[in-house]
């Protein structure tokens, strides 16, 4: 089953600076999840800093969790890109991004080849809104949405059989959205946005989506901490992590667990959890739904959790986790048995049959001078 998991991404100087939790900025993306799969794949979006170049790195993951280059180990993009995403199947990729805060955007487009190498679709790219967000699919692939930040608006995209996009709608949403997910049934899509400065709350929108892919508002309610990231367990729960101001200054976290109608997609709040770090990261879970991982930015760890089948609760699963200097992105194999965070080395932790993390160990390496802006697998 898949999960699915987004963030919001700081945008450097041409968008407006989110707040940046820690998280797998721009996209935790699975493409299609199958644990006997032959071929794992990853791919890591790099940014050069100096050159303020982009690249997607392109690896094979092995059985034992290791991150081999693939020939070529990565691909140029041309935009200033913030998210990749893998689609359901797991043969195609796409990278969304802008020149600059001004001008409209748009989602390059990649086949996956039978050897995970990329190659530029028939059709390169889809133009959107301004600063478009990750991707998000239902989960039969046939629809997709994202969020254009620089206009406040979420457009809807109808994929071929060739995995190329194309509009469907666009519509209004909240101010700064940064994020959108869909619910399991693929009928229901939820957009958070920021808001702008102390006179605007933040916002969740929720909108269905027609059998035709069309999104309609259903409703938009305020949201008084801050979104940061917000995920789909494989059991159909959505965690939303969030951060809010205290009176010393500190931005304590929370993930606030909502339940899901089925019927009208209304989302309900089930628990809410405080966290321990000033920068805790979106909720992922393991391929079962029976272990989730949060990565904590400021204080340079991982929180384990044991995930209750029916309520989806969160339970503290044994002790932190040291995880490097501000662990950023992060994502389970589809085969449940390791935990990588994607930084330069990247590590590897064993998941144990309890889901409690085994120490970590280097899986490979990103080369010197890239910072990853996003991060995405796929399997077929």
């Amino acid at each position: 089953m898949q999960t699915d998991s987004l963030c919001f991404r700081a945008l450097s100087a041409i968008a407006t600076v989110a707040l940046l939790a820690s998280t797998g900025c721009g996209g935790y993306s699975v493409g299609r999840s199958d644990p006997v799969a032959l071929n794992t794949y990853a791919y890591v979006g790099l940014e050069n800093g100096p050159d303020q170049t982009f690249s997607i790195a392109q690896f094979q993951v092995s059985s034992e969790g290791i991150f081999t280059a693939l020939n070529p180990a990565s691909v140029p993009v041309d935009l200033y890109s913030n998210s990749l995403s893998a689609d359901p199947s797991g043969r195609y990729l796409f990278s969304g991004g802008s020149e600059n805060s001004l001008a409209p955007g748009e989602i390059l487009q990649f086949v996956i080849g039978s050897d995970g190498t990329l190659a530029g679709n028939a059709t390169p790219s889809v133009g959107t809104g301004e600063l478009p967000g990750a991707v998000a699919f239902t989960p039969n692939g046939r629809f997709a949405v994202a969020v254009n930040n620089g206009d406040n608006t979420v457009s809807s995209y109808a994929m071929n059989s060739a995995g190329s996009l194309s509009l469907i709608n666009t519509v209004p949403t909240g101010l700064n959205p940064t994020l959108a997910i869909i619910d399991g049934t693929g009928q229901f899509a939820y957009v958070a946005a920021l808001g702008q400065g102390n006179s605007q709350l933040a916002t969740i929108s929720e909108y269905t989506i027609a059998s035709s892919g069309v999104l309609t508002l259903i409703v938009t309610f305020d949201e008084e901490l801050i979104p940061s990231a917000m995920t789909r367990s494989p059991s159909g729960f959505l965690y939303l992590t969030e951060a809010s101001p205290t009176e010393d200054g500190g931005i304590p976290g929370a993930i606030v667990e909502f339940s899901v109608n089925e019927v009208n997609g209304g989302l309900s709040i089930v628990n809410t959890y405080s966290t321990v770090d000033l920068a805790p990261g979106p909720v992922v879970f393991t391929p079962s739904g029976n272990y989730a991982y949060v990565t904590n930015g400021y204080s340079g760890t991982i929180s384990q959790f044991a995930v209750d089948a029916t309520t989806g609760a969160l339970t503290q699963n044994g002790a932190d986790v040291t995880g490097g200097f501000s662990p950023t992105h992060y994502i389970v194999d589809p085969s449940g048995k390791f935990l990588y965070l994607i930084q330069n080395p990247i590590s590897k932790y064993a998941i144990n049959e309890d889901g409690s993390l085994a120490s970590s160990e280097t899986a490979g390496s990103l080369g010197a001078g890239n910072g990853v802006f996003a991060t995405a697998i796929a399997q077929h």
